[in-house]
């Protein structure tokens, strides 16, 4: 199935992800909240041993096979596309009601200034060019990739 995947032990926290992420979308900037489609957050946590460990997470869409961000939309505004497999978003309809945001596990909706929902959409343009998400050409250590239904379909042939 289509999906991302994010090697958190490769992650530096360096969220060039969010840069490319909001350089790409044209996302607004400096308004003290992350807008980026894609980011990462770093925790660092104490170990038994009293020494501390830093562990990174990743927040943007994973294109879940079992998208419930698809059906906790009343409007239809998050749709799979059938080529790829990416959960798309189409704000047209959206009301910003929340129940998108508020049914994702990955904190990978946001609401831009309207209050329409926006979200990563895998950089769907760039990859019907032949080209990779710009998270994902981005990432110094190659923490995240994209696997989409077409590539999926390939690698079994």
């Amino acid at each position: 199935m289509a999906g991302v995947r994010f090697e958190a032990a490769r992650c530096s926290a360096c969220n060039a992800c969010a840069v490319a992420c909001i350089d790409q979308n044209d996302l607004e900037t400096g308004t003290g909240r992350v807008l980026a489609y894609r980011f990462v957050t770093e925790e660092e946590r104490r170990q038994a041993d009293g020494s501390y460990r830093f562990l990174q997470r990743m927040h943007g869409c994973m294109h879940c096979a079992e998208a419930p961000c698809i059906l906790a939309c009343d409007q239809g505004c998050l749709k799979r596309d059938e080529e790829t497999g990416l959960v798309l978003p189409d704000n047209t309809n959206c009301t910003g009601c929340g129940k998108c945001a508020a049914a994702c596990p990955f904190d990978a909706i946001r609401f831009d200034r309207d209050g329409k929902m926006g979200k990563c959409d895998g950089c769907i343009g760039r990859l019907r060019q032949g080209l990779r998400p710009a998270c994902e050409k981005i990432c110094p250590p190659k923490a995240l990739s994209f696997q989409t239904r077409r590539e999926e379909q390939a690698d079994i042939v």
